[in-house]
């Protein structure tokens, strides 16, 4: 019978472990998406949406970067879509 509760014990530690793991990477995702969106807009292959364009673009980097570290990962998710489709060359 003890065994039983021991194995609970250590059965819901295990579980607690990868949730807390998870908002670690998800935040991790959200930087790893602001990078990727600098790292298209400093690409001089890309089309330049021009200066206006960019300047908002620049914005919403910056705020999809806090939202993130503040782990408001569904809103800089939207934000950084936008700035991906302005950047975004046909």
């Amino acid at each position: 019978m003890r065994f039983g509760t021991v194995a609970l014990a250590l059965l819901a530690v295990t579980m607690a472990q990868p949730a807390a793991a998870a908002r670690k990477t998800e935040k991790e995702l959200c930087l790893q998406k602001v990078n990727d969106v600098e790292t298209m807009k400093a690409d001089p292959a890309s089309a330049s949406p021009g200066p206006k364009a960019e300047a908002k673009v620049a914005d919403l980097i910056e705020i999809a970067t806090h939202l993130c570290e503040q782990g408001n990962f569904k809103y800089a998710d939207d934000l950084l879509a936008l700035a991906r489709g302005m950047l975004a060359s046909e």
